[in-house]
């Protein structure tokens, strides 16, 4: 069998990261970078341009070392970019941390529908900023009607990389179904809100499995790496769910529960089928899509924050103080009595 090996980007909100991975997934190689999202003055945006750059540098720099044969990529959430019929972006892509006001959101729901149908149609919770793709889309709808006229493609953020390497456009389940509004669960097809904000035309037909080829490097991107022009380059995952598909993989049909920590704590459970309890609606409760087209039930919280806000709050003498006892810590998680998390 041939030497070859596999290039994954994953695509963080302000780390990203290069691993390179043998034929038997063993990592040989990891690189680090930090590329924040900047401000305008008017907006908060990542910066894909320079991550564009990055991914094309890393490939380069590796080209020589590596027998690249095929690249994946794994991306954050609620990040959409909008692409011209040259391939380039037609306005500036928008960071879910902008804030749109209040009065957004409720002209929002009064358009697409309430609160509460939303989330048991398509599986997606209100979330603030623009946490919620569709959302971002009719921010920038009202902002760049202008620009908008000239968008031709609207692809999810690991997408939008596989596009610019290969020049091919796709969609995977594990990002359109991610508080999206756009997917409804219910029918497996886009939404209704797809319709009202008249995208359909610019979203892909059909969703591609994570691990789907998408294409080839186009050979501009052979020219400048220096890689094979048959390099491969998958269709890309959410990053949560990529955390999330090796235990589905490795599990033998056993029930688990994954809490993802980090910034966020992302907890998430495989289920058969969609269902809210009634006391769910309107609360942080919602389903993503596996790789597997299965739904998980998710709930999240910003576990990160509320350790560091505890974390500042014990430094000193409080923290010399602060005994930990692993049997009663054992105990109250083998009771599996009561628990309550943040928000």
């Amino acid at each position: 069998m041939e030497n070859y090996h596999i290039a994954v980007f994953d695509i963080g909100k302000t780390n990203k990261k290069l691993l390179i991975y043998d034929p038997n997934l063993n990592i040989l190689m990891t690189q680090k970078i930090k590329i924040e999202e900047f401000s305008d003055k008017t907006f908060n945006h990542d910066n894909i341009p320079e991550i564009e750059r990055w991914i094309i540098t890393s490939l380069k720099n590796n080209s020589s070392a590596y027998n690249i044969k095929a690249i994946s990529i794994s991306a954050h959430g609620a990040t959409f970019t909008c692409i011209n019929d040259q391939g380039e972006l037609a306005i500036p892509e928008l960071s879910y941390t902008t804030d749109p006001g209040e009065a957004f959101h409720e002209a929002f729901f009064k358009e697409m529908g309430s609160r509460e149908s939303l989330q048991d149609e398509t599986c997606t919770p209100d979330f603030n900023v623009l946490l919620n793709v569709a959302k971002g889309i009719k921010y920038i709808q009202n902002i760049f009607a202008k620009q908008f006229q000239k968008v031709k493609y609207i692809l999810n953020l690991p997408q939008h990389f596989s596009f610019k390497l290969t020049g091919q456009v796709s969609a995977d389940p594990t990002y359109v179904g991610c508080h999206t509004y756009l997917w409804n669960f219910r029918e497996d097809k886009w939404s209704r809100v797809v319709d009202k904000l008249n995208i359909r035309s610019k979203l892909p037909d059909t969703l591609l499995k994570p691990w789907d080829v998408v294409g080839t490097i186009s050979e501009q991107i052979a020219s400048e790496t220096g890689l094979s022009p048959d390099t491969l380059v998958t269709t890309g995952i959410h990053d949560s769910n990529a955390s999330f598909l090796p235990h589905i993989i490795s599990s033998d049909g056993q029930d688990f529960i994954l809490n993802s920590t980090g910034t966020w704590c992302v907890i998430m459970h495989e289920r058969e089928k969609v269902h809210f309890n009634k006391d769910e609606l309107g609360k942080v409760v919602f389903y993503n899509l596996s790789a597997f087209n299965s739904p998980i039930k998710t709930a999240i919280f910003m576990g990160g924050l509320e350790f560091e806000a505890y974390d500042e709050l014990f430094k000193g003498e409080a923290a010399d103080n602060c005994i930990f006892y692993p049997e009663l810590y054992q105990k109250i998680i083998s009771e599996k009595n009561c628990f309550i998390l943040p928000g």
